[in-house]
């Protein structure tokens, strides 16, 4: 088995807990940008609520596990294939 295939398997042994784990990353990550501007002296308010709107689709996208399995799962899978080949 290689790491891709491995790391697959584990993923999709426990989905919703890696996209949990996923999506609260992000957040953290949005956060930590937004406070970042916020602290400048002069701050982006455009860039400001940008980042708000993608914590706020972050928080919606929470529960849909769906977008794990479309931005992770689906290209690991075509690169194992494309590995196959």
């Amino acid at each position: 088995m290689t790491k891709d295939e491995a790391l697959l398997q584990a993923i999709e042994h426990d989905l919703s807990h890696y996209h949990r784990q996923r999506m609260a990353r992000l957040q953290g990550t949005c956060i930590a940008k937004i406070i970042a501007e916020k602290s400048k002296e002069q701050p982006d308010l455009v860039l400001v609520e940008q980042l708000r709107a993608e914590l706020i689709q972050l928080e919606r996208n929470k529960f849909n596990v769906a977008i794990t399995e479309q931005e992770v799962l689906q290209p690991l899978r075509n690169r194992i294939r494309a590995n196959k080949t």
